[in-house]
């Protein structure tokens, strides 16, 4: 996992040092080295302010890379890698590249590196975009082909990044949002539309390649961007249609099979491992199956957890007896009482793009602490939910789907109300908004307006129409969760708070292989015996029956206004000096006092982001806001 950015367009005098200044901006990403490239010459060095400074003349085609060494660590895997009148920028990992690897070495081809990167040079010279079909892994790429072309590309599930702006001379490209506005490449300017959405009815995508700033776009999951004289996107990805054709002990042995190779091609690298264990099911499944997988020959695998504070619901419990039974260094993190303003001001600079909740404060400080202790990868479960369609607001669809094949649901909806983690009414709530744009919206706001924006104008929003619409239908729906909502909310968190700290975020439930087997499981499995999510309670029998049949879940983002006594003086410090939340919300003075807490946060986010791109803005911003001691 790494950092990339580059320019391609007509030949410009300014296109390096606005390559250097994106560089720069997001180093965080490559604490290992740094690489730029300007047609036929290349530098590498241990930072980019290292890295020499190309001539002045005139470049059509200038890339960089921030280097974070996970597979190969040797010089020869520096990058831009050049081969030939190929060249590469490179983010992610592409896991099954030894088999591919051996492939190509039976085919003819030799390597100079032991690295996944040389493996994707070779197939794109083979084969062309034709080569993404055989790629397992997350990936975000820049690759100069032999015709001129530039090639952009991001993994079918979007888990990691890559953004583009266009200006006169070309097209411009970063794994970060933050470079463009620090090398000056555009002014820092937020979409109004996209303020009003985030801040009311908390969405936080915003539509295809939309993002919440002005001029820059986000490369879709599962796309390509071919760049020469025109910008042209295809999707590459072809999605599996959900087949309903493997039931019982035939689906959970697929899916036990393709979860157990997914976790062994995760486990592949050259620097030390490390899981966060929430003590939820996906957790839990695939802390067991790394160890399981293990054995004793890495004793420096640690599972870390957040402890909620003593909750009666907390999975903390489940966690510590999951890892003392599986023989598992379990490291737990207690962040009880106050967080300080520096680190939630330096959380949402990292993420870049307003969240819903102030829950990731733990995910923050965790892989903070992870990072901290030595560890350069992360695995954990996200995705897992999406998969098996295991939210509670899947239900009405799954029992849809359950119907179309001529089975009566109603036995399902039952088992499914005596085993709910939730209240009834919270259960109808969250099973009626995600299908129902004026619920969701009326759920938010809580009355006909927010802040003096109507109702009606919010629902009528492109990005609440994009973010909600969905035809009814649980494939679509989850195709929905997966492309457009919820899970690209959760993949760019894990990336930006992961790259945050130099941590690569692996997720083995969003696999290619593992996805076209979930695609086949019959809905009536997803909810057998009222459990959501029950192929993920079989296939390890040998997981404790208490973790393996919980249905409570508070999750890894539980936390409580408390924590946060300097809110309500931040919020008006900060969002009343907003010129964005100013213009879009004509009662923002005269309503912020009574706005509820997650909307008083969302304010908060958009005025922080409004002011700040780099973490010195925040430093900066955290001093000139609070008295030192409350920075402790």
């Amino acid at each position: 996992m790494c950092g990339i950015t580059g320019f391609f367009g007509a030949p410009s005098p300014h296109a390096a040092s606005k390559v250097l200044a994106i560089l720069q901006a997001q180093e965080h990403r490559g604490p290992d080295g740094a690489g730029l490239s300007a047609g036929s010459w290349a530098t590498y060095g241990p930072t980019v302010s290292s890295l020499q400074r190309p001539g002045d003349a005139p470049q059509p085609c200038v890339l960089g890379h921030n280097w974070l060494a996970i597979m190969d660590p040797a010089p020869g895997s520096r990058q831009p890698m050049v081969r030939g009148q190929l060249q590469l920028v490179f983010n992610g990992e592409i896991y099954n590249y030894i088999e591919l690897r051996e492939e190509l070495i039976a085919q003819g081809e030799s390597f100079s590196t032991d690295g996944d990167t040389e493996v994707l040079l070779a197939l794109w010279r083979r084969m062309g975009p034709d080569c993404l079909s055989k790629l397992r892994g997350m990936f975000a790429f820049a690759l100069l082909d032999q015709h001129g072309e530039l090639w952009l590309v991001r993994d079918p599930f979007g888990i990691k990044p890559l953004y583009w702006a266009r200006k006169d001379d070309g097209i411009y490209f970063a794994s970060e949002i933050r470079g463009f506005h620090a090398s000056g490449l555009l002014p820092r300017r937020l979409r109004e539309s996209a303020v009003i959405c985030t801040a009311s009815i908390g969405i936080n995508k915003f539509g295809a390649d939309d993002t919440l700033f002005e001029g820059i776009h986000e490369l879709p999951p599962g796309a390509l961007m071919r760049v020469n004289d025109n910008q042209r996107v295809e999707h590459y990805m072809k999605w599996p249609t959900l087949t309903s054709n493997l039931h019982g002990d035939e689906g959970i042995a697929a899916l036990k099979a393709a979860f157990e190779e997914s976790v062994s091609l995760h486990l592949r690298s050259r620097r030390r491992v490390a899981s966060c264990l929430s003590g939820g099911l996906d957790s839990t499944n695939l802390v067991w199956a790394i160890q399981k997988q293990l054995g004793k020959a890495d004793s420096d695998f640690r599972a870390y957890t957040t402890n909620s504070g003593g909750d009666e619901h907390s999975e903390f419990a489940i966690a510590q007896n999951l890892c003392r039974q599986a023989g598992v260094k379990h490291e737990v993190l207690d962040f009880d009482g106050p967080v300080p303003l520096a680190d939630i001001v330096d959380m949402v600079i990292a993420y870049e793009s307003p969240v819903h909740v102030i829950g990731p404060i733990n995910q923050y400080l965790t892989l903070r602490q992870i990072a901290a202790s030595g560890a350069s990868v992360v695995i954990d479960g996200q995705g897992g939910d999406e998969m098996m369609s295991g939210y509670i607001w899947f239900v009405p669809l799954l029992l849809k789907a359950i119907e179309g094949l001529g089975i009566d649901s109603r036995p399902f909806r039952s088992r499914i109300n005596e085993r709910a983690a939730y209240l009834p009414s919270t259960q109808q709530l969250f099973e009626s908004i995600f299908h129902n744009i004026p619920d969701w919206v009326a759920a938010f706001i809580g009355g006909p307006d927010f802040l003096g924006v109507p109702a009606a104008e919010i629902e009528a929003m492109p990005e609440t129409e994009w973010y909600l619409r969905s035809t009814g239908e649980l494939e679509q729906f989850r195709d929905k969760a997966i492309r457009r909502a919820e899970l690209q909310t959760l993949l760019r968190l894990e990336d930006r708070l992961g790259m945050w700290f130099g941590l690569e975020c692996r997720v083995p439930f969003l696999d290619v292989e593992f996805n076209r087997v979930a695609a086949q499981l019959h809905p009536a499995l997803l909810v057998h015996d009222g459990y959501l999510k029950y192929p993920y309670r079989m296939i390890q029998p040998d997981l404790p029956t208490d973790v393996r049949f919980n249905t409570t879940k508070r999750g890894f983002w539980e936390t409580h206004p408390d924590r946060y006594p300097w809110m309500a003086k931040l919020s008006r410090d900060l969002c009343l000096d907003s010129p964005t939340l100013r213009r879009a919300f004509p009662k923002l003075e005269a309503g912020l006092d009574q706005v509820p807490f997650d909307q008083r946060w969302r304010l908060v986010q958009i005025a922080l982001l409004e002011l700040c791109t780099t973490r010195e803005d925040g430093v900066a911003l955290v001093a000139r806001l609070t008295r030192p001691q409350m920075l402790s």
